[in-house]
C-alpha cells in the first residue's frame, strides 16, 4: 500500500517527528510512504524523512488552485492508495487533486484552532467542501475533537499522537549543575506558544535571586528575533539559550529541572509527552488541549498563560522540589505505553486499509459509521470504535 503526506515546510516539529517514529511500524505493515512539503524553501527536516527510508518530493507555494494541479500531477504520477493530508492551509487543494484522481483522503487536524469571526466561518468552509468531496477527518486529542464538532460542526475519529522516545531511568535524570534551575521549552517560535512569557517570567525569577536558566529549543524564525531582543531587554541574555532544531532531545531533558509549556492553545503536544515518558515534571497551561490530555498524569504542575503565574509556580516548584521524591521509571513507562508510536502507527494503518478498500464512498458519516468493522473483535482498538460510533 502506497500513502502519501502532505504538509507545510517539513520542520522538527511533532507531525514530522510523529511521521518519521512510525516508518519502520508502516513498512513492516508493507505501507510505502512518500512526503510532499508545499513551502516556499526545503525545511531542514526533509533529510530526516530520507534517512528514514521516505520519498521526499517538494511543491513551491502557489495559488491554491494551482497547487491542486499540481497534486493531482503527483498523485496521477505516484498512484498512492490513500492521501494523508496534515495542512490547514493546503486542505481544500489536496481534496481536490485526490478527488480527481479516485483517490481516498485522510485529514489530521494537528492544532486546536480558537478561532472565531470570519476565521471560523472560512474553517468551517473548508472543512464542509472537504467533506463533500470524501475527506475523512481525525483528530489527535479529545479536546481537539470537540472542538471541531462544535466550533466547525465537523465530524472526526480520534487517533492519538505519539513518541519514539524511550522512558529514562530516575537515576538518570540529574540536572546538569545541581546549584542551577535549568528549565526547558520545546518547540519553534509562534504567539501561541506564548514564549514571551516564559521569558518575561525568567526575569521575575532572577530578581527574587533564583539561579535559572531557560533553554529554547526550536527552529527559528523571525520571532526568534523579537524573543531574543525581549531576553536583552529584560536582561536575562546569559540566563536564556537559544538552540535551534535538536534531534534527540533526551539530553537536553535529562538536564533540565522541569519542561515549560504555557501555551495558550495547543493540538496534543508530542514534546510534553517526551518529557512524561521520561519522568521530567512539567509546568503546562489549563488550556486546551492540555487539561484534556495531560491531565490525568503525574509530575505536571499547572499555571495559567502569564509571566507572574508561571514564575510563582517555577518559584513554588524550585522550593519543594528537593522535598519530593521524583517520579518512577514504572510511571513512565506506563505513560509510554499509551503514546508508542507501535500503536498509533497501527491505529493509522488500519484506517488507511478501510479508505484503500474504496469503501464508504463520499458518506463520510457513512464511513465514521462502518469503519467501526475494522476494530470488531479486536479489544486493543475498542476506545477507537467506540469513538467512531459516537461520531
Amino acid at each position: 500500500m502506497r500513502v502519501m503526506h502532505v504538509l507545510n515546510e517539513l520542520r522538527h516539529s511533532g507531525a514530522e517527528t510523529m511521521l518519521v517514529a512510525a516508518s519502520d511500524a508502516w513498512s513492516s505493515r508493507g505501507i510505502e510512504s512518500t512526503v510532499v512539503e508545499v513551502s516556499v524553501c526545503p525545511g531542514p527536516y526533509g533529510p530526516v524523512f530520507e534517512e528514514s527510508g521516505w520519498r521526499v518530493q517538494r511543491l513551491p507555494l502557489m495559488q491554491r488552485r494551482k497547487l491542486a494541479d499540481r497534486l493531482f500531477e503527483l498523485i496521477a504520477d505516484y498512484h498512492p492508495d490513500v492521501v494523508h493530508a496534515h495542512s490547514e492551509w493546503s486542505a481544500v487543494a489536496v481534496a481536490v487533486a485526490a478527488r480527481r484522481a479516485h483517490v481516498p483522503v485522510l485529514r489530521t487536524v494537528h492544532h486546536i484552532f480558537l478561532w472565531d469571526g470570519s476565521e471560523r466561518l472560512k474553517a468551517t468552509g473548508r472543512r464542509l467542501i472537504s467533506r463533500r468531496l470524501g475527506v475523512l477527518h481525525a483528530t489527535n486529542s479529545l479536546p481537539n475533537q470537540i472542538n471541531e464538532l462544535e466550533a466547525f460542526h465537523n465530524p472526526t475519529i480520534l487517533i492519538g499522537n505519539w513518541i519514539a522516545l524511550p522512558a529514562v531511568h530516575e537515576s538518570e535524570h540529574v540536572p546538569s549543575n545541581s546549584g542551577e534551575f535549568q528549565i526547558i521549552s520545546i518547540g519553534a517560535c509562534s504567539e501561541y506558544k506564548n514564549h514571551d512569557e516564559i521569558l518575561r517570567a525568567v526575569a521575575l525569577c532572577k530578581s527574587i535571586g533564583m539561579d535559572i536558566k531557560y533553554l529554547h529549543i526550536g527552529g527559528e524564525n523571525e520571532l526568534t528575533v523579537q524573543e531574543k531582543s525581549l531576553a536583552a531587554d529584560l536582561e536575562i541574555s546569559s540566563e536564556v539559550e537559544f538552540l535551534s532544531n535538536v534531534r534527540d532531545i533526551t539530553a537536553p531533558l535529562r538536564q533540565s529541572s522541569i519542561l515549560v509549556q504555557p501555551s495558550r492553545e495547543e493540538g496534543f503536544g508530542v514534546a510534553i509527552a517526551e518529557a512524561i515518558a521520561s519522568g521530567i515534571p512539567v509546568l503546562l497551561s489549563d488550556r486546551p488541549a492540555h487539561n484534556g490530555v495531560f491531565e490525568s498524569q503525574d509530575g505536571v504542575i499547572w499555571c495559567s498563560p502569564t509571566a507572574h503565574s508561571i514564575a510563582a509556580h517555577l518559584q513554588e516548584y524550585f522550593l519543594r522540589k528537593s522535598d519530593n521524591p521524583p517520579r518512577t521509571r514504572r510511571n513512565a513507562e506506563r505513560f509510554l505505553g499509551t503514546v508508542s508510536a507501535e500503536l498509533g502507527a497501527a491505529r493509522y494503518a488500519y484506517v488507511y486499509a478501510y479508505l484503500a478498500r474504496g469503501r464508504g464512498g463520499k458518506d463520510v458519516r457513512g464511513r465514521l459509521s462502518n469503519i467501526q468493522a475494522i476494530w470488531e473483535g479486536n479489544s486493543e482498538y475498542s476506545d477507537l470504535k467506540d469513538a467512531v460510533e459516537r461520531s
